[in-house]
């Protein structure tokens, strides 16, 4: 009895630390992830903890957030907290203007996606790029 309590107690640990950055998954955002890969980069210091304390700040946020990329040199960062940053980019041969919308559950979509690429790879230094459709425009992303 002891065993099984002492092992659902670790297991709901486990799920709290994990669900940091989970938001709301119900909460349908602006944005569809819609490639990832990863960087490489060996001056990547963003470390998870990093990245979930962004994800606190962001999840006390209530509204959603209007990027406008126009007459940038076509990359912003959209948040930086504790090093963690999470980048922004638009493909320059789109027509339209590089404006859209981004959801509080599609930044906390990504930077939860990067923590959990690097739980699964075993390292603590968050580092994740990837594409996605915000809004109907084609968005570049960087968590690092």
């Amino acid at each position: 009895m002891k065993f099984t309590s002492l092992t659902i107690g670790c297991l709901a640990a486990i799920a709290i630390a994990d669900s940091i950055c989970a938001g709301d998954k119900y909460d349908q955002g602006y944005c569809q992830i819609t490639s990832v890969e990863t960087i490489d980069d060996a001056d990547i210091t963003r470390t998870i903890a990093d990245c979930e304390r962004l994800c606190e700040n962001i999840a006390d946020h209530d509204g959603d957030w209007h990027v406008d990329l126009t007459g940038t040199s076509n990359n912003v960062t959209l948040i930086n907290i504790n090093h963690c940053r999470l980048k922004l980019a638009w493909s320059m041969d789109q027509d339209d203007l590089p404006e859209f919308r981004v959801a509080k559950q599609d930044i906390l979509d990504l930077v939860d996606g990067a923590i959990i690429f690097a739980e699964a790879e075993g390292v603590d230094w968050v580092f994740l790029k990837g594409n996605m459709t915000c809004d109907g425009k084609d968005v570049s992303w960087w968590v690092a």
